[in-house]
């Protein structure tokens, strides 16, 4: 239930999507070099929350790699095909992503495109998926070097 909490107050912030009250803030703060969220609520509440383990690089790439999990137990999946990669929902619709410049065929990239929003969820889980394939990679090399 923490990790859930945690993981989802981690997201608002980084979505921008949290709407605090006037009385409640939320702060990233680092002591010894160890980053922590501080969270109060409107009723004085306050939790304090060791981010470290959740860091990996960037907060942009953590964003990535957080959204590709969450994806991934909602049941989609992503496969390479050639000039790209295929994003397939748990209902089985299809969604082409490119990545030089990054594209997706869904219909809400077409709409955030058309009105300059962000990329789509499909976009964001290809991102994490690239960087998850990365660390791996980066892990085991370093792991099995001679």
């Amino acid at each position: 239930m923490n990790l859930t909490f945690e993981y989802l107050l981690l997201k608002s912030i980084l979505t921008e999507e949290m709407r605090l009250d006037k009385k409640s803030t939320v702060e990233i703060k680092i002591e010894n070099n160890t980053p922590y969220l501080v969270w109060k609520d409107n009723s004085g509440v306050k939790r304090i929350i060791d981010i470290s383990n959740h860091l990996w690089e960037t907060t942009e790439n953590m964003f990535y790699i957080l959204m590709y999990g969450e994806m991934i137990t909602l049941g989609y999946f992503i496969a390479p095909i050639p000039n790209g990669f295929l994003c397939i929902s748990p209902k089985g619709n299809e969604y082409q992503i490119s990545t030089e410049p990054y594209q997706c065929s869904c219909g809400n990239y077409q709409w955030k495109s058309r009105n300059k929003g962000g990329p789509c969820k499909h976009i964001l889980m290809l991102k994490g998926t690239l960087l998850n394939k990365k660390r791996a990679a980066s892990y085991l090399s370093n792991r099995f070097k001679d």
